[in-house]
């Protein structure tokens, strides 16, 4: 009696997370920056195996074994994705600031993320929140949304052309994020002032400031509710006005 014919389908390889000492393999996965570098790939090895699509381009761009491993080497985080330069050797380029105050607040932002000083305390997460919420105010092109070209015409500079559409900050070439962070930081150093003298000049909406930001500060949700009543009472007077107005004419008894 002849037996089944094997199965000889081509099956892509699988792999293994790396797993370290002491921590489980079930909670473990082993990130590849070279491909999160690229920006068309998002990859994380985990227990179940890779897709098999992207084993081409793994293999394309050298840093796939062809054996299976146990343990994906990656390279360093500052390295370079492109040519392998370790970028701690490059060069620092000096930063010209804007504006003083907006200098200001981005030095004290910087100290109390790294506990400098002694009386700088950590600030809570939700402020740095509101600052990755401006730069992506800044950053889009709505037609009620003109942060951007508000801050520098009040700070007397030229506007720095951005990225349109949805693109993330961390995504944004280095000239970009420095333009994009002194203008946001220029709005932290007197936010209440400076956010309602914008919203006055129509420069942003009170929809805008509230979109896709649930994690928000008290500060800022209080300051962002008063342009919301302000537009009411503004809507409230304009249509009594209205209705006097036609009262008046004699249409309505």
């Amino acid at each position: 009696m002849d037996s089944a014919a094997p199965d000889v389908t081509p099956r892509a390889p699988r792999f293994r997370a790396a797993v370290l000492p002491g921590v489980s393999r079930r909670r473990c996965r082993a990130v590849f920056p070279q491909a999160l570098a690229r920006g068309a790939l998002y990859l994380l090895f985990d227990p179940w195996g890779a897709a098999p699509r992207s084993l081409p381009t793994l293999r394309r761009i050298g840093r796939l074994p062809p054996a299976l491993p146990t343990e994906i080497e990656g390279g360093l985080l500052t390295e370079c994705h492109r040519c392998d330069f370790d970028l701690r050797e490059a060069p620092p380029t000096a930063v010209t600031f804007y504006e003083e105050s907006a200098r200001q607040a981005m030095d004290i932002a910087v100290r109390r993320l790294e506990g400098r000083g002694d009386w700088f305390k950590p600030r809570s997460v939700r402020y740095y929140n509101v600052l990755h919420q401006l730069c992506w105010l800044l950053g889009v092109r709505y037609r009620n949304v003109a942060l951007r070209e508000f801050a520098c015409r009040e700070i007397g500079i030229a506007d720095v052309p951005v990225q349109t559409g949805r693109v993330f900050f961390e995504m944004r070439p280095v000239v970009e994020r420095h333009h994009l962070l002194q203008l946001a930081f220029w709005y932290l150093a007197d936010f209440d002032a400076r956010l309602t003298v914008a919203w006055k000049a129509g420069a942003v909406t009170y929809s805008a400031l509230l979109r896709d930001f649930n994690d928000r500060p008290c500060w800022y949700d209080r300051v962002a509710r008063r342009f919301a009543d302000r537009w009411k009472v503004g809507w409230i007077a304009r249509r009594k006005r209205s209705r006097s107005e036609i009262s008046g004419g004699g249409v309505i008894s």
